[in-house]
């Protein structure tokens, strides 16, 4: 049998991302289920379920920043910690946490955009991608 994280570590570097924000299960098979048991980072970007404000299905909130394009990038390898320390990430763990957080970042701010539509004036509506959890 194939483990769960097995399924991530199989896509190709330069899908990890978009097979997060976008499943395409005849091209990379996925497990059912990822339970946010723990926090997922990589570059400059965590996110923490901990960490999402209460305010952020609101009309004035931004919406979480993503990963880059570049969220493989050697450069990227770690996961930002609070303090502004770095957490080195081997290559498995690195596809691991790039998968995870580009899926939850991309799924909040999926919620968080259909709240706006629903709820908000479009000149009131904040879309911009700048809310960092660490900051």
């Amino acid at each position: 049998t194939i483990h769960q994280w097995d399924m991530i570590d199989n896509i190709p570097d330069s899908e990890v991302c978009s097979s997060g924000i976008t499943p395409h299960q005849s091209l990379h098979p996925l497990p059912t289920v990822l339970h946010y048991c723990q926090n997922y980072g990589v570059g400059d970007v965590l996110f923490s379920k901990y960490l999402i404000p209460s305010d952020i299905f609101t009309c004035q909130k931004p919406l979480l920043i993503e990963p880059g394009d570049d969220v493989m990038s050697p450069d990227n390898a770690y996961k930002p910690k609070l303090g502004g320390q770095k957490l080195e990430l081997k290559p498995n763990m690195h596809k691991r946490n790039a998968f995870v957080t580009c899926a939850i970042t991309s799924i909040v701010n999926e919620a968080s955009l259909f709240f706006k539509l629903h709820n908000c004036d479009e000149a009131e509506a904040n879309k911009e991608r700048t809310l960092n959890l660490l900051a």
